[in-house]
């Protein structure tokens, strides 16, 4: 379970993939609209390897040069195994005080340090090449990517973290700019934590340079002082994602004939050259993997998940989803409709009832408060009033922590959304017995963002606003309708000329 505040993170994209310039502010719902081929998923892939990459923050190796202004600041406390050991002590008892200078010596490590997982390897995987040249826009020698994050409690300030990342055809550049002031905070959390490293680790005697006699480890110190730190500066980016891609019933189907060893053959990491399948994509690989070869037969520990699936089971999929292992074999996921007495085969169930299990498999059995889940065409095979429970049930997830990405085509979703924003300004007795009238969510907590073709150039994005006029998210679906409306009425009219 996440402890800090994801505060706001920004990311600026400019010619990565089919998108000449992305820049969106994550919310706790963020909406991707536009047509197909825009740079939706490419962006909503991105985040996941962005979420990947901050998230497994394991082997943490330090920047060329980046250790000498760590051990310069460090060489300046006059007692630093004072302050080391109040920082022990802090960590023994979050109610102690923790020393200022920690938090002044972690600033400084997290400028020095980045993960040992490249981003460029997250990419490749995730986007299944080989190289990141075919991600960089066409005729463009590199993109750039961009992510600002601003603590809570300091909105209106300018970016306190700011991490810029450049591809070109031979590698992949970054760096990170810290403010002085920056608010760090550290975490009972990261590689160092889990494995029972911390303090121990930064007491290891070390043939490198070393301060008080050699008791304290600079460099280990550097590295667990970033590892913990490392969720202040990127907010909710720290914590895992799951994504759901689109035509997830196809997997569905056929999941007793994925094998494991075929499907992580597939993926571009560690795959043979002489291998002749096709590659996956990292995002398509770890759904199989998790919905259909290691899912779980118990739901996660925070009880919230559970109650969250039985949600969208009740409201939406109009029966029950449970997961059964054999004595030998992969998982089965099962689905019972209401009322049933035997479970009804998933090849012999609806479109839309196989792309919305993996949603309440998912909530029950991997996502927790704080994380993000990532679904690609939630509306999937839906019919228009169950889209519109569908983002009833978002609110609800929502509301118990949980972080959503979803890209989307359609109008029912967006007014849906718009009327669950617009009924947060009516008094509780004044919505009761309005429709979805008992759930409700901010404006500030819904983004929209449309990704529009820019000729020949790729696409941009331009965030849409909830009209305070009209009440809806304009995406331009109504301007379709009106053109269908106005072809009928010429036909019609011609008809009646004849």
């Amino acid at each position: 379970m996440p402890t800090h505040d994801s505060g706001r993170q920004r990311v600026r994209v400019d010619n990565f993939g089919p998108i000449a310039t992305a820049d969106v502010d994550l919310r706790p719902l963020t909406v991707f609209v536009g047509a197909s081929g825009s740079g939706k998923s490419y962006l909503a892939k991105l985040l996941y390897a962005l979420h990947r990459y901050f998230g497994i923050r394991r082997a943490f190796k330090r920047r060329s040069g980046s250790a000498t202004g760590f051990y310069e600041l460090a060489h300046e406390i006059s007692d630093l195994l004072g302050v080391v050991q109040r920082f022990e002590e802090w960590l023994a008892d979050e109610s102690k005080p923790i020393p200022p200078e920690v938090i002044t010596l972690a600033r400084e490590a997290v400028r020095g340090v980045g993960t040992g997982i490249a981003l460029e390897t997250e990419l490749g995987r995730i986007f299944a090449v080989e190289t990141i040249r075919p991600l960089i826009l066409r005729a463009h020698d590199s993109a750039t990517i961009r992510l600002d994050h601003t603590p809570l409690g300091t909105r209106d300030c300018p970016a306190a973290f700011r991490y810029h990342f450049r591809l070109n055809d031979a590698k992949l550049d970054w760096q990170l700019d810290v403010e002085d002031d920056a608010p760090v905070r550290l975490e009972r959390s990261g590689d160092f934590w889990r494995r029972g490293l911390v303090p121990n680790f930064f007491h290891r005697r070390s043939p490198e340079q070393s301060i008080d006699g050699g008791v304290i480890n600079p460099s280990a110190l550097q590295h667990v002082l970033a590892d913990m730190a490392l969720p202040s500066t990127v907010g909710s980016l720290s914590e895992a994602a799951h994504y759901l891609p689109a035509s997830r019933s196809g997997g569905m189907e056929t999941q007793q004939l994925l094998l494991r060893g075929s499907i992580r053959d597939m993926t571009m990491a560690g795959r043979r050259k002489e291998s002749a399948a096709p590659p996956l994509s990292g995002v398509l690989a770890d759904y199989i993997e998790g919905v259909l070869i290691d899912l779980p037969t118990k739901p996660t520990d925070w009880g919230e998940g559970d109650r969250l699936a039985r949600e969208v089971e009740q409201t939406i999929l109009g029966g029950s989803v449970r997961v059964e292992k054999p004595e030998n074999g992969s998982p089965r996921v099962l689905f019972r409709p209401a009322g049933w007495e035997e479970d009804l085969p998933l090849a012999r169930a609806s479109s839309m009832v196989t792309e919305m299990i993996p949603v309440a498999v998912y909530l029950r059995h991997y996502v927790e408060a704080g994380e993000t889940i990532i679904i690609e065409e939630p509306e999937a095979h839906m019919h228009p009033a169950m889209q519109v429970r569908l983002v009833g049930a978002l609110a609800k997830i929502l509301a118990a922590g949980i972080r959503v990405i979803i890209t989307v085509h359609s109008d029912w979703i967006l007014s849906a959304l718009a009327n669950t924003c617009r009924v947060t300004a009516l008094a509780e007795d004044k919505r009761g017995d309005l429709a979805g009238g008992e759930v409700s969510l901010s404006p500030d907590q819904v983004g929209v963002w449309e990704f529009q073709p820019d000729g020949t150039n790729g696409t941009r994005t331009r965030e849409i606003d909830l009209d305070s006029d009209n009440g809806m998210y304009d995406a331009g679906y109504p301007r379709v309708a009106e053109a269908l409306y106005n072809d009928w009425a010429e036909i019609h009219s011609r008809l009646q000329d004849d």
